[in-house]
C-alpha cells in the first residue's frame, strides 16, 4: 500500500469458535500465569489455542532471539491450521525483524493478525507491503487473562472477525467542529511507533486517511515532538481527521518548568491542521480498548456532542 491505487488484501471472516495461534514477537511474558490464564479462558470460551515455540520463551529483554521470534512468525503465517494470529504482549523487539519478517507469507494466508503496542510496526508493515489489514486489538497475556464473558473489547475483535459492517458505540466529547461525515482508511496505533516508522518502507502512504493515535509514558511535549515528526513528513497532510486515543500516563513530568499538558497539544493542532481532531477514541494502552481494523474504510459522523464509526472493508 505505497502506492495509494493498491487494493486491500483482506483477511478471512470468520465463524467462531476460532484456531488461534500466540506469538511473542516482542518482550517477554514476565509472568507464565498470565499466558496460560489467556489460554485457559480461550478454550473455555470454545476456542483452539496453539502457542508458538517461544510464546512463553525468554531471551534478554525478549521471548527469543531474533531468529527464534522469526521463526514463530513464519510458522504462524505458514500454518494453514490457524486463522487468527495473536500477540501475547507488546514492549519492545518488532524494529530488529522488520527487514526479514515474510510479509507476503502473512498476508497470503488470509489470517487475522493481532496486536497493539509494539505490534503497530506489524499492522504498519502489513498495510505498506502487501495492503493486508489487520487487527490493533487486545494480547493474550495483557488483556485476556481473565474471564471473557464481559469483555467488550474481545466481544468486539470477534465481531470484527465474523461480520462485514461493525460499529463503535457512540464517543461523547466535546469538540469545535460542525456535523459532518468523513469517510477514509482507517489506520494509526501507538505513536511512537508510528514515528519511528516514518522514513522507512514500512510506513503506509495512506491518501485521505482516518489516523488515530495513543501512547503510554510519555510527556505531552514529547507527543508534540512525535507528531510534529508526522507533520513534517507529510503525513497528516494526507489525512482527512485525526483521533486521539487514550494517553496513558502521559502528564508533565515533576521536573517541567510549565505543565504543558495533552489539552495544549491537542489544541494547538486543532489550530494547526485543516481538518477535525477529535478526543476520546476508545484504543490505547488500557483496560477498556475495543478493536480497530487497520487498513480497513470507516465513516466517520461528527455530531454535536461526540461522533462515531462504522468500519467495513476489512474481512472477505
Amino acid at each position: 500500500m505505497n502506492n495509494p491505487s493498491t487494493p486491500r488484501a483482506l483477511p478471512f471472516r470468520l465463524t467462531s469458535p476460532f484456531s488461534i495461534g500466540l506469538i511473542s514477537p516482542s518482550g517477554f511474558v514476565r509472568d507464565a500465569s498470565d499466558l496460560q490464564s489467556a489460554i485457559r479462558h480461550l478454550t473455555a470460551d470454545g476456542h483452539t489455542v496453539r502457542p508458538g515455540r517461544n510464546a512463553g520463551g525468554s531471551w534478554q529483554y525478549f521471548s527469543g532471539t531474533d531468529t527464534d521470534r522469526l521463526s514463530d512468525i513464519r510458522q504462524a503465517a505458514t500454518d494453514p491450521g490457524l486463522q487468527v494470529i495473536m500477540a501475547t504482549r507488546g514492549g519492545y523487539g518488532i524494529s530488529r525483524l522488520m527487514d526479514r519478517i515474510p510479509w507476503e507469507q502473512m498476508a497470503l494466508g488470509g489470517k487475522s493478525w493481532v496486536g497493539f503496542s509494539d505490534f503497530t510496526l506489524i499492522h504498519l508493515g502489513l498495510l505498506a507491503k502487501t495492503g493486508m489489514v489487520s487487527f490493533a486489538g487486545p494480547m493474550a497475556a495483557v488483556d485476556l487473562k481473565s474471564d471473557l464473558s464481559s469483555h467488550e473489547g474481545w466481544h468486539f475483535l470477534s465481531r470484527l472477525l465474523t461480520e462485514p459492517v461493525v460499529s463503535m458505540p457512540p464517543v461523547s466529547t466535546p469538540h469545535p467542529y460542525s456535523g459532518q461525515t468523513i469517510e477514509g482508511t482507517i489506520w494509526g496505533g501507538c505513536l511512537s511507533l508510528l514515528a519511528a516508522a516514518t522514513g522507512t518502507p514500512w510506513m503506509p502512504e495512506v491518501e485521505d486517511g482516518i489516523l488515530f493515535i495513543e501512547d503510554v509514558n510519555e510527556e505531552p511535549y514529547r507527543i508534540e515532538r512525535l507528531l510534529f515528526q508526522l507533520y513534517h513528513a507529510g503525513i497528516l497532510s494526507r489525512q482527512k481527521a485525526l483521533l486521539f486515543g487514550e494517553f496513558n500516563q502521559c502528564l508533565p513530568g515533576p521536573g517541567s518548568a510549565w505543565p504543558y499538558t495533552l489539552d495544549h497539544v491537542i489544541n494547538h493542532f486543532r489550530n494547526l491542521l485543516p481538518y477535525p481532531v477529535l478526543t476520546g477514541f476508545p484504543f490505547g494502552h488500557v483496560a477498556g480498548k475495543l478493536a480497530v481494523p487497520i487498513g480497513g474504510h470507516a465513516r466517520l459522523t461528527i455530531g454535536k456532542n461526540g461522533y462515531k464509526i462504522r468500519f467495513s472493508e476489512y474481512n472477505k
